[in-house]
């Protein structure tokens, strides 16, 4: 009887295990500190001018984050460019290496006012700016 008791708890441990013991990490978003960023003015041959932004950072001590995405949008007058991470989440052993941000984005210049400011906002909720004429 106690021989079957413990292949009984057994078997249940294995099936628990399966069901809820995922081998897939799982990742969690969080904002990039964009450390600079620098823009400039595109001409293409189909006369449509250009604005390239480039976004610099550190986005991890350790390799087990990485560049997810990039948000942008208006508020107000202020043109708002958010850059995010996914971090993986409850990670115990991590690549050692630096991972960094170096990210271009580029928009039609058509799109925007002459002049705005860009902001490119902050994990802190502060903001990076530059004025774009």
């Amino acid at each position: 009887m106690k021989k079957l008791s413990f292949m009984f708890l057994f078997i249940i441990g294995i099936i628990a295990c399966l069901v809820n013991c995922s081998k897939e990490p799982v990742y969690k978003e969080f904002l990039i500190k964009v450390d600079s960023l620098t823009t400039e003015s595109l001409q293409t041959g189909s006369a449509r001018p250009l604005l390239s932004v480039h976004l610099y950072g550190t986005i991890s001590p350790n390799g087990c984050s990485s560049y997810s995405h990039c948000k942008s949008y208006w508020q107000d007058q202020d043109f708002i460019i958010e850059a995010w991470k996914n971090v993986q989440v409850g990670a115990t052993v991590c690549p050692t290496v630096m991972v960094y941000l170096d990210q271009t984005i580029t928009f039609s210049r058509d799109s925007f006012p002459a002049n705005f400011i860009l902001k490119v906002k902050q994990p802190d909720g502060s903001y990076l700016e530059k004025p774009i004429e």
